[in-house]
């Protein structure tokens, strides 16, 4: 009996948090609302080594998920899971082929492990961001699985930037009033007008 070929590992489906530690929650709350988009924002203080291991940790396991290739074929396979928990009746080649090429097509852009979290979301019946109500006695259609799959990638998008910005930020620099250097006398009169 031939033994086949391993299968490449799948990334795990969810990151363990997407949640910080309570000290970088709050340096990310002190954060100033006019770099809200800023990729260097000003912290309030600086992190500390551990905070910085940490921030590291958390990127390296969300980066695989955020940064994931589309793999069609295996996407596919991942709904093809999916439907054979709702199996149809007596269809015939036309229509399941007709039906696997709409499933192609929804999903040939997005990761094999974000359409496995979408199918889990439908299974436990998580699909409110579809705002509409889903008959979750049958299979979702191509357009609500892409939904639930693109919804799952742009959290862990998302978490990567959120964890990369807090590395990636800068101290913010105060000097004491009696520190500073007093204004030139040609600046002061310009500004005095």
């Amino acid at each position: 009996m031939p033994i086949s070929p391993a299968l490449p590992a799948q990334p795990q489906l969810r990151p363990k948090t997407l949640s910080l530690p309570p000290s970088l929650a709050e340096l990310e709350r002190t954060l100033r609302p006019e770099e809200a988009a800023s990729r260097t924002p000003t912290l309030s203080r600086a992190l500390t080594e551990d905070e910085r291991s940490i921030l590291s940790r958390l990127v390296d396991e969300v980066a695989p998920l955020a940064e994931a290739k589309p793999d069609s074929m295996i996407a596919l396979q991942e709904a093809a899971k999916l439907l054979t928990v709702f199996p149809a009746g007596n269809i015939s080649e036309a229509v399941l082929d007709a039906r696997s090429k709409a499933y192609d097509i929804a999903l040939e852009d997005v990761p094999a492990w974000a359409v496995e979290a979408a199918a889990r979301r439908w299974i436990k019946g998580e699909v409110a961001t579809l705002g509409d109500k889903p008959n979750l006695s049958f299979p979702p259609s191509p357009p609500q699985l892409r939904a639930l799959a693109l919804d799952e990638w742009a959290k862990a998008r998302a978490v990567l930037w959120r964890y990369r910005r807090l590395m990636e930020g800068k101290t913010e620099r105060v000097v004491p009033l009696e520190k500073r250097r007093p204004l030139p006398k040609e600046m002061l009169q310009a500004l005095n007008g």
